[in-house]
């Protein structure tokens, strides 16, 4: 016997005490009480539908300078991802300084390598979580030292360096485009160069040089182009061209 819809606890309703008992077995109850369980259930909302690749992803705003400054970066590779450690948390307008202040005291990884963490502290204080900041610097510092990175993999094993870093390597050192980041900004850069392609192949294929008139109007009525190796030239492409030859 199966039990009774009072028992049930998607059942919300109170059965008549007069019904007889049994009365849940019968089969198209059964079949009517499915139906009142489905109607008072709700999917979840706002559960967004698969999009593989990415076609509804929200359209983001460009950057204030109109540019990322891993575009500026692209002969420092090394204080690119500093700088992506930098604007965790905060943003470029804000990092920008900070960056400034450690390039021209530490010029490079070496120099960051062999600083003490106490004394990038107080530089990185303005960005919040100055000790974890200047932890990750120098750690990434002497990682580099030791083995720089080649790939985006090797982004990844470096201290501090998350997907934000390993995506900004893959796009602006390996020059990728297969790249998917999460961060709004890449998105952003990403979808401008799939732009700018696109209106080169345009420009592209609108500038090829138009075939003979002749050729395209024979091509356009289906006939096949003359055999001249063998002599078959129509007398009109030639009619403009005739030289006088002198008799003899």
């Amino acid at each position: 016997m199966g039990d009774s819809p009072r028992q049930d606890p998607d059942w919300e309703t109170h059965a008549p005490e007069d019904l007889l008992p049994g009365w849940w077995e019968a089969p198209a109850l059964h079949l009517f009480c499915d139906a009142v369980r489905s109607a008072g259930r709700k999917e979840p909302a706002g559960r967004p539908e698969a999009d593989p690749q990415g076609l509804r992803r929200r359209r983001v705003d460009p950057p204030p300078r109109g540019k990322l400054f891993q575009e500026d970066l692209l002969d420092a590779p090394f204080w690119m991802l500093a700088c992506c450690q930098l604007v965790n948390l905060t943003n470029w307008e804000v990092a920008e300084g900070v960056y400034l202040l450690l390039r021209d005291r530490y010029r490079d990884e070496l120099g960051v390598a062999s600083a003490a963490e106490e004394n990038l502290e107080p530089i990185l204080r303005r960005l919040g979580l100055s000790n974890r900041r200047a932890k990750s610097l120098v750690g990434m510092a002497r990682a580099w030292a030791a083995r720089p990175p080649v790939t985006a993999s090797d982004v990844l094993g470096l201290p501090g360096c998350g997907r934000y870093a390993a995506d900004t390597w893959a796009i602006f050192i390996e020059n990728r485009t297969d790249v998917d980041p999460t961060d709004g900004k890449l998105n952003w850069y990403l979808d401008e160069l799939r732009q700018k392609k696109i209106r080169a192949e345009t420009v592209s294929s609108d500038g090829k040089d138009m075939a003979h008139p002749q050729v395209e109007g024979q091509a356009n009525r289906g006939e096949t182009e003359p055999d001249v190796a063998a002599g078959h030239i129509p007398a009109t492409w030639c009619s403009s061209q005739q030289e006088e030859v002198p008799t003899p």
